[in-house]
């Protein structure tokens, strides 16, 4: 098929070539695609769904074919995992979710656990100091055997908790108390 005598669609062994931009015009609206494979605008009033049918795991892919990284994989029925770099860091899972790797946030940006307004326990850093915040009634708990208490380089002891045992103080790396 041709527009303005060029050359716009034609099939082929394996299916067909389309040169240019493929529209398809639907009763609720649009899809298009465009030869140079770099976009796909879906063009509609209200929610669009983006299905994918089948059992098998799909795979979104970038870079150059035959040796693309995977960008993402979607499981029917089952989990949904992001990666950087063909290294996967994200999965959600069936209790939950999972990260392979760490957490950065921004300053005064709080993880936020429990069901209060604002959560009622609050972890971040306002750029000089560090919280661990516990906004509501009740106690905030620290369970463990033994406790350990460093300086900032990890290289003394500032303070140590032993069950059913002693606890010591230091100064400078000596046990002082």
């Amino acid at each position: 098929l041709y527009h303005n005598n060029s050359n716009k669609f034609q099939t082929t062994s394996t299916g067909v070539h389309v040169d240019g931009e493929l529209i398809i015009d639907g009763s609720v609206g649009d899809i298009k695609l465009n030869s140079s494979g770099a976009e796909i605008d879906f063009n509609r009033n209200g929610p669009c769904n983006l299905i994918m049918s089948g059992s098998g795991v799909f795979n979104i892919l970038g870079g150059t074919p035959g040796s693309a990284d995977t960008l993402a994989k979607f499981t029917p029925n089952g989990s949904v995992e992001l990666y950087y770099n063909n290294s996967k860091k994200f999965e959600t899972r069936d209790a939950g979710a999972t990260l392979f790797g760490d957490l950065y946030m921004g300053d005064d940006k709080k993880i936020r656990l429990g069901d209060g307004s604002g959560g009622d326990l609050r972890l971040y850093h306002d750029g000089s100091n560090s919280y661990i915040q516990h906004s509501v009634s009740g106690n905030l708990r620290y369970q463990s055997n033994n406790h350990d208490f460093y300086n900032q380089a990890a290289s003394q002891f500032m303070c140590r908790m032993f069950n059913g045992d002693t606890v010591r103080l230091y100064h400078n790396g000596s046990a002082r108390f």
